[in-house]
């Protein structure tokens, strides 16, 4: 495949150390360094408003276009089709765009990683939409969460099964109340009145939802979270799919940073039953 070239600014002097960034440490250059060059597989790479792969499209970045680089921050691991894998993702003025399609030459990258939890936006406060973990969510979004917080502490649940539900919650529905999935499914957790989760307005109602996730709800015998022997020592992503019995066991997964710090920053919420 022949490469081309991507023409990127970079706009501060701080090495990038992350040694997955394509299998080559970004090495530090010169302060002030700008048209920095990187080989580019392809004619545009897909710019994401948060950094991962199911994050809505935001714009595209062209083969020899110039755009600033404001920073780098870890998030959903991704390949390129010549199999070169990485979760750095680099911040610009109008998203992320994966690291892996960056190929450095015989030039060096200048940019800071971005601040944790939320990079430029700071420290995530209760309730409030911002960036958790590299992931972008709306009012909505942290909403739902909480909700699903709250019907957890109310039935006794802790910390680790309150990341477990906003895993799946995230994967399955992007943490929107949706009215609409695969087959019948729907709501937060996507569940199906076809299989025994309840009618259409039940899996649509994120308290009634979040109890069937649990196995907590009187409207569905289906096994919930409480009903899987050894969830707490199962890997998060284990536990989650052990519930949803999903064709994709392991896409839970990329969720539990983000999960665990919407938690973190959501400790506030009140139980309710």
């Amino acid at each position: 495949m022949t490469s081309k070239k991507l023409i990127l600014t970079g706009i501060a002097a701080v090495t990038v150390t992350a040694t997955a960034a394509i299998g080559v440490p970004l090495a530090s250059a010169s302060s002030g360094t700008t048209g920095t060059s990187y080989s580019f597989n392809g004619t545009s790479v897909n710019i994401r408003t948060a950094p991962n792969t199911s994050s809505d499209v935001a714009g595209s970045l062209q083969d020899e276009e110039s755009r600033a680089i404001h920073c780098w921050t870890h998030g959903e691991t991704a390949g390129n089709p010549r199999g070169d894998q990485t979760d750095v993702w680099f911040q610009i003025d109008a998203g992320y765009v994966s690291g892996a399609f960056f190929f450095q030459d015989d030039l060096d990258v200048t940019v800071p990683q971005c601040e944790e939890s939320g990079g430029d936006q700071g420290e995530n406060l209760p309730g409030e939409p911002g960036v958790y973990a590299g992931v972008e969510l709306d009012a909505e979004q942290v909403g739902n969460a909480r909700t699903i917080m709250s019907v957890a502490k109310g039935h006794g649940f802790g910390r680790d099964a309150q990341i477990i539900a906003l895993m799946t919650a995230m994967q399955e529905s992007q943490m929107y109340n949706l009215d609409y999935g695969d087959r019948d499914s729907q709501g937060l957790f996507q569940q199906r009145p076809e299989t025994g989760w309840g009618t259409v307005e039940q899996v649509r109602t994120p308290v009634l939802a979040t109890r069937a996730f649990f196995g907590v709800a009187d409207h569905t015998s289906n096994p919930g979270l409480r009903d899987i022997e050894g969830w707490e020592s199962m890997r998060k992503t284990e536990a989650a799919q052990a519930v949803q019995r999903s064709a994709f066991p392991e896409a839970y997964a990329k969720w539990e940073e983000m999960a665990t710090a919407v938690v973190d920053a959501n400790s506030d919420v009140e139980p309710q039953q």
